[in-house]
């Protein structure tokens, strides 16, 4: 599980007299913190390692200064080792859910954040470095921008949970706690055939998306788009293996896997239902009925609907 760090944040001109190293720290505290969430792995922006920070010198630079010093290169290589630069299968997958007909942009002011958009379409709290007033409160506040295929443009406000110390971690601690709880009820508790949907927020995420968007003019495409964001968000994994071994010219599939203990189960993508239903299956690939998106059990198990493990 990763966070966002808010890249507006970096080079921002500090209000205060404070040192590039005293910022740095103060995010890497964060960072530990953010652990005991299993919250690992930090969003950063390209180039991040050269990025100047409060306006001063860049982790490089840092590095350099401080070789003599294992402790604090110690702690800024392991924040470095820890950081993805780009977005992942799960970030990718979600925003192109998102994405689908229209485009996406989060504006701070005048100054757009692609670490902020995707922040706040994976509801994931961004770390903030202290540089300017804006970034040190628990919430950013900030406009999404939607631009649709006809070329409109909407705005809406929105508030981006954010971490700039660790009284921060504390604040946000049932945000962060649920986080966790999700984490753990796939890994221990999660009968995925009894029950493949089990995200409270499929629904919300639903309205978000707009779906069924009956004006689509790929309807495959946002099947695949949205049940995708569906299965990642109730914590199934895309199985490309088992995808391949169903595909065909007559169908076309998209498989996910569950993996909770010993317990594993398929869940396909049915492209002939525009209200958009998965398949359910076994370990063995036996059919174990059909649901529609939000979960809800519609249709009995089929013995011409098994899949190739």
């Amino acid at each position: 599980m990763h966070t966002f760090i808010n890249d507006l944040s970096i080079e921002a001109n500090p209000a205060k007299q404070t040192s590039s190293w005293t910022l740095l720290k103060r995010v890497i505290d964060i960072t530990f913190e953010l652990r005991k969430y299993k919250i690992e792995r930090i969003r950063a922006p390209k180039q991040f390692v050269g990025m100047r920070i409060g306006m001063m010198e860049t982790c490089a630079e840092l590095l350099d200064k401080f070789k003599n010093d294992h402790e604090k290169t110690a702690l800024i290589n392991g924040l470095l080792s820890n950081r993805i630069e780009f977005p992942d299968e799960v970030i990718e997958e979600r925003m192109a859910a998102l994405q689908e007909n229209k485009l996406l942009d989060v504006y701070l002011h005048t100054e757009s954040s692609g670490l902020l958009c995707e922040a706040h379409c994976l509801e994931r709290p961004v770390i903030s470095y202290c540089t300017l007033s804006q970034f040190e409160a628990q919430f950013i506040s900030a406009d999404l921008v939607i631009i649709r295929e006809d070329d409109s443009t909407h705005k809406k406000p929105i508030n981006i949970k954010n971490i700039a110390t660790n009284e921060h971690v504390a604040a946000h601690q049932n945000f962060l706690t649920e986080i966790l709880h999700s984490l753990i009820f796939i890994k221990t508790r999660w009968q995925p055939i009894d029950n493949p949907i089990w995200n409270d927020q499929t629904k919300i995420l639903l309205e978000e998306l707009e779906f069924p968007n009956h004006k689509a003019q790929d309807k495959i495409a946002e099947l695949e788009n949205v049940g995708t964001l569906v299965a990642v968000n109730n914590g199934w994994t895309f199985d490309k293996i088992i995808t391949g071994k169903n595909n065909s010219g007559q169908h076309k599939r998209k498989i996910f896997r569950a993996n909770s203990g010993r317990r594993i189960a398929y869940l396909s993508i049915d492209f002939k239902r525009e209200n958009g239903a998965f398949e359910v299956h076994d370990h063995n690939g036996v059919h174990k009925g059909q649901i529609t998106f939000l979960g809800t059990y519609d249709r009995e198990a089929q013995s011409n609907h098994n899949i190739h493990v």
